[in-house]
């Protein structure tokens, strides 16, 4: 009776990895486990029998469940390294918590000495100055992302020193410097503030005065296969770090790596440099989303963009913004624009909204970041209402709203508000 509860518990067990990891949705463990226990197999067997998953994709998370039997590793553990390694496409072996100190193959302890004269990494300073991670963390992070030929960012994610969200805001900081928009000093002390707000470093950066808003048209390679959902956010991430390091084009990045399809990878090339003079950004996108998914040619794929490029866009004022995201009404807005001077800028009628106390900051601020994103080209105008509603109606950071709304807008085009 013991045995038959050991089993019961390690099916369990098992279900609870294979959840966390997303391998399978619990629609079809529930099927599965029907199966398993009528045909009286393994629940694994059961998946590939049904085939919801490959033996090579239960793998990582049937080696997580030995361990955790086993008692080498905790349950909490176990999920964590399976979404790791889900997460950032590495063994599950290689995401599992560190134990003790890094050892070399020969027992010796390896340690990479921070020098002030030559930075380990590009990043090294900017970490350190805003104290996001510690020497030691540093060192031992490098030493990962060398061992394994990662980039660093990903092994700060698997060695959980900072989030990937904590990582976005560096990189973000990063370009910035190296562009030339701030200095070290200066955003060292702003990601020490965006990290305890929870606000993007690039927001603090604008409200300290900081004019760092990027023309739609400067759209690069990977943020238009992110926008086209051909890449993640973190592919974006390590490209960028990539970049930072190397100086090599994006296209080479890409390449190199064997990131996309080398087909994909022409028509992003090809869509891009349409960008300006015939497709908006977001509706090269939208092409390029097309042609990954049926495999068609870039003309084709623009030819079946609706509403087709040549119709102009909507001209989605401030006040509509707000009206047909459910924000204000009609008459209300109209009766404050209605006393504007027709070259009164958007602040200026943001102003006016909120000293008739008909919006607060919060959602003037998002209107404005959306219109912007607008007005560059990044997002269509149903996307903007959408954003802006999803904003308001559920209470949540403008980022989050873009992010549940399946929609990424590269945040340097979110500060038009001329």
């Amino acid at each position: 009776m013991e045995k038959v509860k050991v089993v019961t518990n390690e099916v369990e067990l098992f279900s609870k990895l294979l959840q966390s990891a997303h391998i399978v949705s619990d629609a079809q463990l529930s099927e599965a486990a029907i199966c398993a226990k009528r045909l009286e197999i393994p629940l694994d067997r059961a998946i590939t029998i049904l085939k919801l998953a490959s033996q090579e994709r239960l793998k990582p998370a049937i080696t997580a469940k030995e361990m955790v039997v086993a008692g080498q590793i905790s349950l909490d553990e176990a999920s964590h390294a399976l979404q790791l390694a889900n997460q950032n496409g590495i063994p599950f072996e290689d995401a599992l918590p560190k134990k003790g100190n890094i050892a070399s193959a020969t027992g010796n302890h390896r340690t990479i000495h921070l020098s002030t004269s030559k930075p380990i990494h590009p990043l090294a300073a900017l970490l350190l100055g805003a104290k996001l991670v510690s020497p030691d963390q540093l060192n031992q992070a490098v030493q990962k992302a060398t061992d394994m030929n990662l980039p660093l960012g990903k092994s700060l994610i698997i060695n959980r020193f900072m989030t990937r969200w904590v990582f976005g805001q560096v990189i973000t900081a990063a370009c910035l410097i190296d562009e030339g928009k701030t200095t070290n000093d200066t955003a060292s002390k702003l990601l020490v503030d965006a990290i305890q707000r929870r606000m993007s470093f690039i927001q603090l950066l604008f409200e300290s005065g900081q004019n760092c808003n990027a023309s739609g048209e400067t759209l690069t390679l990977p943020e238009l296969l992110v926008m086209a959902e051909c890449l993640a956010e973190a592919d974006y991430q390590d490209i960028q770090e990539r970049k930072l390091i190397d100086k090599k084009p994006y296209v080479q990045i890409i390449s190199e790596h064997q990131l996309i399809e080398s087909n994909l990878l022409q028509s992003a090339i090809s869509l891009l440099e349409m960008i300006g003079d015939y497709l908006r950004p977001f509706q090269a996108a939208n092409a390029l989303k097309q042609v990954a998914i049926k495999k068609i040619p870039v003309y084709q794929a623009i030819a079946e963009l609706k509403p087709p490029p040549q119709v102009p866009q909507p001209n989605l004022r401030l006040g509509d913004l707000l009206v047909e995201s459910g924000i204000i009404g009609r008459d209300s807005v109209e009766t404050v624009i209605s006393k504007q001077n027709l070259n009164s800028s958007l602040v200026r009628i943001g102003k006016k909204l909120l000293e008739a106390h008909l919006i607060d900051d919060s959602n003037l601020y998002n209107a404005l970041r959306c219109q912007s994103a607008f007005r560059e080209g990044v997002i269509s105008a149903n996307q903007a209402v959408a954003i802006l509603y999803c904003a308001h109606d559920e209470k949540l950071k403008l980022e989050d709203a873009f992010t549940k709304c399946g929609v990424f807008a590269p945040i340097r085009m979110q500060w038009n508000w001329q």
